[in-house]
């Protein structure tokens, strides 16, 4: 198959958050469902990590959950992990990122933009598609 026939998507999505605090708490529970993915949603998602060549990481991540419940697996995301599969930041950290991700070869994002300022969405729309 040609190379250039295919689309290929990001690995997660982008989501562009002004205020900080809501980043913190867009960021925590989204670590939390890493975990949970991980852990508990059977063996899908954490033979991805595998894939990925997180298995390391999904393994230990697994083991804490056995071993100590929610709380010790969400411990046990390494930092920055949640960011390879779930990117939260500001307008111009997302910018990068979907550069980087463009620079990789990948051609299908999944960008959200957090709030409701309708002009302030149409402006992170336009830079992130320029």
């Amino acid at each position: 198959r040609d190379p250039a026939a295919l689309t290929v998507r990001a690995p997660g999505s982008i989501t562009v958050v002004a205020d900080r605090d809501r980043a913190a708490a867009l960021r925590a529970a989204r670590v939390e469902t890493l975990a949970f993915f991980v852990a508990r949603n059977g063996d899908f998602y954490y033979r991805q990590f595998g894939r990925h060549g997180l298995a390391d990481e999904a393994a230990a991540i697994r083991r804490a959950w056995a071993d100590g419940g929610r709380d010790a697996a969400i411990a046990a995301v390494p930092d920055g992990l949640v960011d390879r599969f779930d990117f939260v930041g500001t307008l111009e950290q997302c910018a990068e990122r979907v550069a980087e991700q463009a620079d990789a070869g990948v051609d299908l994002h999944q960008l959200q933009i957090d709030g409701d300022d309708l002009r302030a969405y149409g402006r992170a729309i336009e830079r992130l598609t320029s």
